[in-house]
């Protein structure tokens, strides 16, 4: 009976954490096989997803364009048929932004495969005008673009300055005087400037197409001489006024 006894706790013992190492054996077989079918399902969508065509932007919706077209700005973007994965809206803004005429960009993204992009563009505020090229610029001297025809903006011809390439700056003094200036001048004066230029000896000079050209000299007291200015053209037949010291400003008519 002794021996029964032992026996049978023994096999209590023993046979039941033999049991238990069995069911562990196979949970964690099956937990390890688990994992590999999932890295393996992770795996297969990072491979397939960014090559499928379900996932491809279909549209392109782009708002606030003035200069460019709503396709130019879509070209641009570079996302066209590209992976909604792929398109980052930052990396989409950073490479809009590089764009002269484009200051800032919104990019965004939404699983109906569309990308949607809002740009506030660059307005032209004057013609900056060197080595016999004329660029527009916007109001804080960024260069937008060359062109070969200019509207009626105001123009400024900077004599030695450098040369200039789209996504430069101007000289702040010089766009700034020009802008003032303008602003000052009276309404039966501004339309008949073609041009204001500048020269390190002269300063500045307006030049008009009314037949007439006026020093203005450096860049102080824009305003008075804006006002001289009027004064003196109010003149019949003036061809030259110097308004440089506007205290004693001079000017000359045509002989009739």
């Amino acid at each position: 009976m002794r021996r029964l006894f032992w026996v049978a706790v023994g096999s209590l013992i023993f046979r039941e954490p033999r049991a238990v190492q069995a069911r562990l054996t196979w949970f964690g077989l099956a937990i390890r096989g688990a994992l590999l079918l999932l890295l393996l399902a992770v795996g297969y969508g990072v491979y397939a997803v960014p090559r499928s065509s379900t996932f491809k932007v279909q549209h392109i919706r782009v708002e606030g364009t003035e200069q460019l077209t709503t396709v130019e700005v879509a070209r641009l973007s570079g996302v066209s048929g590209t992976n909604l994965w792929r398109a980052r809206p930052a990396t989409v803004e950073a490479r809009l932004e590089r764009v002269p005429h484009i200051a800032r960009a919104e990019v965004d993204v939404d699983l109906s495969r569309t990308v949607h992009i809002a740009v506030s563009e660059r307005v032209p505020r004057a013609v900056w005008r060197v080595a016999g090229k004329s660029f527009l610029i916007d109001e804080t001297g960024y260069v937008i673009e060359e062109v070969s025809t200019t509207s009626r903006l105001p123009t400024i011809e900077v004599a030695d300055a450098p040369a200039m390439q789209p996504g430069e700056k101007v000289d702040a003094e010089h766009l700034v005087f020009l802008l003032t200036l303008y602003a000052e001048l009276p309404d039966e004066v501004r339309p008949v400037v073609e041009k204001l230029t500048y020269s390190p000896g002269t300063g500045y000079t307006l030049v008009s197409t009314a037949g007439w050209t006026a020093v203005l000299g450096d860049a102080e007291r824009v305003g008075v001489k804006a006002q001289v200015l009027r004064h003196v053209l109010a003149r019949k037949g003036v061809t030259f006024a110097d308004v440089s010291s506007p205290t004693t400003p001079y000017y000359r008519t045509s002989r009739r």
